[in-house]
């Protein structure tokens, strides 16, 4: 399963009717702030290409905490969150991962993580 599937049905499929008040609310929380972090990168991109932005790396290291927090399990299997993680590395010094193609499959692209 790849990772735009992975989201999509994280969005799409979670009946958040099954869940107790606590995990709903860390749930909106792991998708606000997924969507958050691809909304400021996309906009990061158009306006300044892939120069280093810490206040995308937060954004992003705060995705990956929510994510991890709302303990996502998908097909019963638990959410691989640490690529939030990586694309949080990432914007600390894009060009070093650009430079470097392998380590740029740990990446999730933006239309991966986009929700539908």
């Amino acid at each position: 399963m790849n990772f735009s599937t992975v989201v999509s049905t994280i969005s799409a499929g979670i009946n958040l009717a099954n869940f107790s008040r606590e995990n709903k609310k860390r749930i909106v929380e792991a998708l606000t702030a997924l969507q958050l972090a691809v909304l400021e990168t996309r906009k990061h991109i158009l306006e300044n290409g892939y120069q280093p932005n810490t206040g995308l790396s937060k954004l992003w290291f705060t995705a990956f905490e929510k994510v991890k927090n709302a303990d996502l399990f998908i097909d019963e299997k638990p959410f691989h969150s640490l690529m939030l993680y990586d694309k949080g590395r990432f914007w600390g010094d894009p060009q070093s991962w650009l430079s470097e193609g392998a380590s740029m499959e740990l990446i999730p692209k933006l239309i991966e993580l986009d929700m539908h």
